[in-house]
């Protein structure tokens, strides 16, 4: 009649085959590979597991772990068994085999942990035209040279995290900040950021004989800062308003 299929059997003991965990468990149908019907009317075949063997269950959420607390392996008794098309069933005992108490726990994590950037930068150096201290006759001021330093690990720093401002600490309030011109650096490979600022500022809010400070200011990509550079101040002329 030809055979319907054929597949394994097993049952799950611990390791003094004293506890029986669960009944007879079914693999899924071997494949034939080869072979079939022969002219006799009998039946000449070889099958095949899946490549990656049989996984051995116990029961539907088992756990090596917390479920089996044996000191050694637990084992499974193995059986091949076929069922013809006409309902007759056979089997053949292949032996036990040892499984560690630990083969179903979780495997050691293998991701590599992602780095987070936690550190703010730092202002290395602000240097500011014309002389500190001068009396301006122009609402123009020169960013020389804002150098920044973000350390590993880094994800960078924006044009949009460096700013510059001017405020009148004596007379309160009038505290402008714009984005900084010239913003410019890179990652190395180490993954920690290099990078500056320069080029020409328009002042704002500053009316004729004010006192007021500039400074730098700079925050990362990541949020980490706002860093201040120091102040550096100047004073406006009997004429010169800056709107």
């Amino acid at each position: 009649s030809g055979i319907k299929w054929v597949k394994l059997k097993y049952k799950v003991y611990d390791d003094a085959e004293a506890t029986v965990y669960a009944g007879y468990i079914f693999s899924a149908p071997l494949t034939k590979c080869s072979g079939g019907g022969t002219p006799g009317g009998g039946w000449d075949a070889c099958y095949d597991g899946p490549s990656g063997g049989f996984n051995i269950s116990i029961y539907p959420g088992f756990s090596a772990l917390t479920d089996y607390t044996g000191p050694g392996p637990f084992k499974a008794k193995v059986w091949l068994i076929t069922e013809d098309n006409a309902g007759n069933s056979a089997s053949h005992y292949y032996g036990a085999y040892e499984m560690p108490n630990t083969c179903d726990d979780p495997p050691p994590p293998t991701d590599t942990p992602v780095p987070t950037d936690t550190t703010p930068p730092t202002i290395l150096t602000f240097d500011v035209s014309p002389t500190p201290g001068s009396v301006l006759s122009s609402c123009v001021v020169t960013l020389n040279d804002l150098q920044i330093y973000d350390p590993a690990f880094s994800m960078g720093v924006s044009a949009s995290g460096v700013a510059f401002g001017n405020e009148r600490p004596t007379v309160g309030g009038g505290d402008y900040v714009q984005p900084a011109p010239g913003v410019s650096g890179i990652l190395s490979p180490g993954n920690d950021w290099s990078g500056g600022a320069s080029g020409s500022i328009t002042l704002s809010g500053l009316q004729p004989l004010d006192t007021f400070d500039v400074y730098g200011v700079v925050s990362d990509i990541s949020g980490n800062g706002p860093v201040y550079t120091s102040h550096i101040t100047y004073s406006m002329d009997s004429v010169t308003n800056c709107p």
